[in-house]
């Protein structure tokens, strides 16, 4: 079985991404080691801490960017060139917008982010 890996949410966690536990929606909060922390009620086992392979973060197909993102997209290295500086700023704009680059909701790995779900955050 194909699993998420944790260096694919290891890079979202500053952004706010949120991750569905097989109950509820929750803000993901760090990665500890091998597990995964979210900001979910406290249970009586686990206290919000997820194997990987539980959760599944909410993330924005490509094909949703808005005319706006889409400007960003096309013109992110064309200033400068594209160098080792410019993947990681564009990586970092990919991830703060919550954009599945890595094709991970076809693979089953995450769930296609409903329409709103992160516009206050990009406003």
């Amino acid at each position: 079985m194909t699993t998420i890996l944790l260096r694919d949410l290891s890079s979202r966690v500053s952004c706010g991404v949120i991750c569905y536990d097989g109950i509820g929606n929750y803000k993901l909060l760090g990665i500890d080691e091998d597990k995964v922390h979210l900001d979910s009620p406290v249970y009586d086992e686990g206290d919000g801490y997820y194997d990987v392979e539980q959760i599944k973060p909410y993330l924005r197909p490509l094909s949703s960017m808005t005319e706006e993102e889409i400007k960003t997209y096309n013109a992110f290295c064309s200033y400068n060139g594209i160098d080792d500086s410019c993947v990681i700023d564009y990586i970092d704009w990919l991830n703060s917008h919550h954009f599945d680059y890595r094709d991970l909701i076809s693979k089953g790995l995450a769930i296609e982010a409903p329409e709103g779900m992160y516009e206050t955050e990009n406003s």
